[in-house]
């Protein structure tokens, strides 16, 4: 199921049918496997794409935050046994360079029990999950949000805009909580260029291969933050501690400085500009198309 702009649709058409797929299939891939890791990993995955051409045009659409709340809670919801599973594989690469027995394996089962709990309280919250989903995609299908294309034209330019203000802000602080907060809005900006791809595609489809490589690694950044926090909380050892954090700190250094790096030529266009021109592409595209 492609998560592209039709040509010819109007921009409400393109709201319900865009919002209400992805949230049909978050929906079907828990129905059918709830237990399933993919499933669950596709249908955050869907929620966020559903979340994203929401927040787009969220200037013409009443009762948006509503919405977006309750799709951020399911995948929040969605996301913690994923973000366990993720903190074993990063620690057990972590042990590859560390000699940390019986130590590390005491870190090792705590990180699963973890896991196992998260996933527990998942199955548990499952039922009202797809409750909520139900309610937000009858919404979706009956919104109608006002402005027509410059709407989400306007959305376009704000979502580079925010995720130009994370980056500057993430690489004056170069604090955890800053680069993933330039994370969770260059990924509204990914979501916008994926829509957009068919218009030239290419151009944009490797800026859409970019800011999709720039995403993981700065999640990455993130893991490693998220684990080092987690090593602090449950390590005992003040000398094995320092050891583990100061190798974690030089992998974030790396990871970070690569993705700010690359924010500076991402972000170098006016987010004006950089919106007049995605739209000259579109506009050329639907005049094109037949």
């Amino acid at each position: 199921m492609t998560f592209l702009f039709h040509a010819k649709e109007s921009c409400a058409h393109a709201v319900r049918r865009l919002g209400s797929q992805r949230i049909d299939h978050a929906i079907a891939a828990l129905a059918e496997a709830p237990r399933s890791e993919k499933a669950v990993h596709d249908a955050r995955k869907s929620i966020k794409k559903a979340r994203a051409i929401i927040r787009l045009v969220e200037d013409g659409l009443e009762g948006v935050g509503r919405l977006d709340r309750r799709l951020g809670r399911v995948a929040r919801q969605l996301g913690a046994p994923r973000d366990a599973l993720v903190l074993i594989q990063r620690f057990a690469d972590l042990q590859r360079g560390h000699r940390l027995g019986a130590a590390g394996d005491r870190l090792a089962e705590a990180f699963a029990q973890q896991r196992v709990a998260t996933e527990t309280a998942l199955q548990a919250a499952l039922p009202q999950m797809l409750e909520a989903l139900a309610e937000v995609r009858r919404r979706v299908k009956r919104c109608d949000p006002s402005g027509g294309w410059a709407l989400a034209w306007r959305g376009i330019e704000r979502v580079y805009a925010d995720a130009a203000k994370a980056h500057r802000r993430a690489q004056r602080s170069r604090k955890a909580t800053d680069l993933h907060r330039w994370r969770r809005r260059l990924k509204e900006q990914w979501y916008a260029i994926r829509l957009l791809v068919p218009a030239w595609p290419e151009a944009l489809q490797p800026l859409n291969q970019e800011l999709s490589r720039l995403s993981d690694t700065l999640g990455l950044n993130h893991d490693l933050h998220v684990l080092g926090t987690e090593i602090r909380r449950r390590e005992t050892d003040r000398d094995r501690k320092r050891t583990l954090l100061r190798s974690l700190g030089v992998r974030r250094e790396s990871t970070s400085a690569e993705a700010l790096r690359h924010g500076e030529r991402l972000y170098a266009e006016d987010p004006a500009a950089y919106a007049r021109r995605l739209h000259r592409y579109w506009r050329l595209w639907r005049d094109e198309a037949p």
